[in-house]
């Protein structure tokens, strides 16, 4: 695909375009190499993604009335959303990053270290430099991180996208970022989402390969009136 795409000379404004635009084009196999990680590795984090949103969306109906502002100010009448288009959707991005927040997909982690080197201490905060030697392992909880008010604040637990509204993202952040975007916001435009009763109850993460939701979370879908599918 990656071949494919050189030699033709096209551009469809994807996210492969974006790549070959910033890296090296004779890498190819960094690239390709790349993709796979992205196609392969992302599917459950996003899955989840888009669970814990709807979740924390149904828990916070404010948040779904910005989202839809937000999509009548800056979107068109065409629910595909063009890739480079995605920085303009602030408040759907800071929604994402909340929820991933509060819900990572990999909520603990683990590392060894291969030579010496020092953690560095966080800007803002009382926590130090951490010194490592060669062969330390090292384990850390996201999950508990991003829950920290030492970090956060005091409403370190409270969905609030508005923290993230000034955040910058990696290229593997711009696909999942597009991704969740272009499919929350074509079901925040058409839908309403309506939880059965007393599933909005402090829900749990279930620790796997990735994590997920424990039990599911039923919610009814109904369009939204004066929809064109609210008229089928």
């Amino acid at each position: 695909m990656v071949f494919e795409r050189l030699s033709s000379g096209k551009e469809y404004g994807d996210y492969l375009d974006v790549l070959l635009s910033k890296e090296k084009k004779n890498d190819v196999t960094e690239i390709r190499d790349m993709l796979m990680v992205l196609f392969l590795a992302g599917r459950d984090s996003t899955l989840g993604a888009f669970v814990w949103a709807t979740y924390e969306l149904c828990c916070n109906p404010e948040w779904i009335l910005l989202l839809r502002k937000e999509i009548e100010t800056v979107g068109t009448d065409n629910d595909v959303i063009p890739f480079k288009e995605i920085e303009k959707y602030h408040l759907h991005r800071a929604v994402l990053f909340e929820t991933i927040r509060l819900w990572p997909g990999l909520p603990k982690n683990a590392r060894v270290a291969m030579e010496d080197d020092v953690l560095p201490s966080i800007n803002g905060s009382s926590f130090p430099a951490v010194k490592i030697s060669k062969g330390d392992f090292v384990l850390w909880s996201d999950f508990s991180m991003m829950r920290d008010p030492g970090v956060w604040g005091p409403d370190a637990e409270k969905f609030n996208p508005a923290r993230h509204l000034d955040v910058n993202g990696s290229p593997g952040e711009m696909l999942s970022t597009y991704e969740f975007i272009s499919i929350i916001s074509m079901i925040i435009r058409h839908f309403d989402i309506v939880p059965v009763q007393l599933q909005l109850n402090q829900r749990n993460l279930v620790e796997a390969l990735s994590s997920f939701m424990e039990g599911p979370f039923r919610v009814t879908i109904k369009p939204r009136e004066g929809t064109i599918l609210s008229q089928l």
